[in-house]
């Protein structure tokens, strides 16, 4: 668990963790410089438990990514599940995740959850729990896909892999080094299988407090009207991320799954440089046309899933091709 000034809620977080079905075999608390009485409350609920709670105190403020990363390389347990410290998790979450992990001999396992209030109270419309699961192969996850960390299970061998101090940057602040979650997506999906449940276990608390909200989907007209103001420079750097990734799994020569994931990051860097040219001003009519109808008969556009930029992809460029065309006439 990673806190940072958390004393409101907390306990309560703490209560549901406790209350599991099954119990963990410790809980580990990273504070990134918490100035409240969040200490004081996780020192209040572990003297009422049997189950170890261990607290670290960082020297300095590490932000939010790497204050989990440090807490998870401090687990001794070869299962991890990361929590934050203002949710709730429902009595099943541990046990359902550990059994998804053995039965489908998995490397991760996430679930559904649904929205709550500062006052604990659902937020419509509520997520439906269902029975059942989906099962994501080695290589076969969306290349900026991502779970909530607070969903997460996961093996601990997962952090052998590459060196988190080399994770590199987030692919949404290329100036921040990569969040926790994703990285340990980038793993789960590159080194092993992922499950999702259907089923909710977990009840995510959505207030002023917080550091990042609840999923807000754009429309195609909003992602659009992103993609002319950014659109050049996110490819580039969404691509310069690619490339990264590819040279650090190409570190682990010994490894198939990283050397054919190498070969995958590598030809989506290679896509998005190639997409970035929509975004030219020196481009004639003709020249954005051959960049786009390239980049569709090499495949560039494949779903997600195999590597592709995914027909959303193909739809924002064919609209932004068009966009430009009709600025310029203008």
């Amino acid at each position: 668990m990673g806190t940072y000034n958390g004393e409101r809620y907390v306990e309560e977080q703490l209560r549901t963790i406790l209350e599991q079905s099954l119990q963990p075999a410790e809980i580990l608390v990273s504070d990134d410089g918490s100035t409240d009485s969040t200490l004081d409350v996780v020192q209040k609920v572990a003297a009422t438990t049997s189950v170890p709670i261990r607290v670290h105190q960082n020297v300095e403020t590490l932000g939010f990514a790497d204050n989990f990363m440090r807490a998870a390389e401090r687990a001794v347990s070869e299962i991890i599940a990361f929590s934050d410290q203002d949710d709730r998790w429902l009595p099943r979450k541990l046990q359902a995740g550990l059994e998804a992990l053995d039965r489908e001999s998995a490397v991760l396992s996430t679930h559904r959850v649904r929205f709550i209030d500062g006052d604990g109270q659902i937020v419509p419309p509520e997520r439906r729990s269902e029975p059942g699961l989906d099962v994501i192969e080695p290589l076969g996850g969306s290349p900026w896909g991502n779970f909530y960390g607070f969903t997460m299970m996961f093996r601990a061998s997962l952090l052998e892999r590459l060196p988190t101090s080399e994770r590199g940057m987030d692919v949404h602040s290329l100036t921040k080094p990569l969040s926790h979650d994703r990285w340990i997506y980038f793993l789960a999906t590159t080194f092993g299988r992922t499950v999702i449940l259907k089923e909710v276990l977990a009840e995510y608390r959505q207030h002023s407090g917080q550091l990042y909200g609840g999923e807000v989907g754009r429309s195609l007209k909003q992602r659009i009207a992103t993609k002319l103001a950014t659109g050049r420079s996110q490819s580039l750097g969404l691509a310069a991320v690619a490339t990264y990734r590819a040279d650090l799994l190409e570190t682990r020569s010994d490894d198939k799954l990283a050397q054919a994931a190498a070969d995958r990051w590598r030809e989506l860097a290679a896509y998005l440089t190639d997409s970035a040219k929509l975004y030219d001003d020196d481009l004639d009519r003709l020249q954005r046309l051959g960049v786009l109808t390239a980049a569709i008969r090499s495949r560039a556009y494949r779903p997600l899933e195999h590597g592709g930029l995914g027909r959303d992809r193909l739809a924002e460029d064919a609209v932004i091709l068009a966009a430009k065309l009709l600025r310029r006439r203008s």
